[in-house]
């Protein structure tokens, strides 16, 4: 009988667990549904969400752009993220510069491409492997002004790859998450592809 009731406690506890997380997750999914929804139909997007993936696909003449956020959890934090999928042939990210790489870039743990924008170097940290075509790439005014853009707005993080650009928000805001905020970051993440 022992035996019995710890296999029934077992499936009991199981059941009560397995009930907690399908409510977590619809719980979250309606939340995220909530917050994306707005941007879909504002800016002619489509709501896409899976398990654990929540995104707004706007389609596009030349590139497809996505608007995702994610939840975060224990030791990362929520994200917003804008993202435009087009070929780059160059690999950059750019993020503030702080005190540990400053510290880093002068003991050379850091190799940080300078513009020539006193300013803008002295803000932003710039790291890539395509030198000359970056440096090529932020030659633009338009470029370095949509970059201030970005972080003026509380993102943290820039990168472009062989197939993307993106801007990430952590720790994001409802008011981030407005439609007009969104179309405006969007523009901006055009004006730093086209220069």
């Amino acid at each position: 009988m022992d035996l019995i009731g710890n296999i029934l406690l077992f499936l009991a506890t199981s059941a009560i667990l397995a009930l907690i997380i399908v409510f977590s997750v619809k719980r979250m999914r309606k939340k995220f549904r909530s917050q994306l929804e707005p941007i879909a139909n504002a800016l002619g997007g489509e709501l896409v969400m899976g398990f654990a993936v929540f995104y707004v696909r706007i389609p596009g003449e030349s590139a497809e752009t996505k608007v995702s956020i994610t939840p975060g959890g224990k030791n990362t934090p929520p994200k917003l993220s804008i993202l435009q999928t087009l070929p780059m042939d160059f690999q950059l990210t750019i993020s503030t510069e702080n005190i540990i790489s400053s510290a880093a870039k002068k003991i050379h743990l850091i190799r940080d491409l300078e513009t020539g924008d006193p300013i803008f170097d002295q803000k932003y940290l710039v790291q890539t492997k395509d030198q000359e075509k970056v440096q090529s790439f932020l030659l633009s005014g338009a470029r370095r002004e949509a970059v201030t853009y970005f972080f003026n707005n509380g993102f943290s993080r820039m990168t472009a790859s062989q197939n993307a650009v993106s801007a990430e928000k952590n720790h994001y805001t409802v008011q981030d998450l407005d439609p007009e905020r969104i179309r405006q970051d969007l523009e901006q993440l055009k004006r730093f592809v086209s220069g």
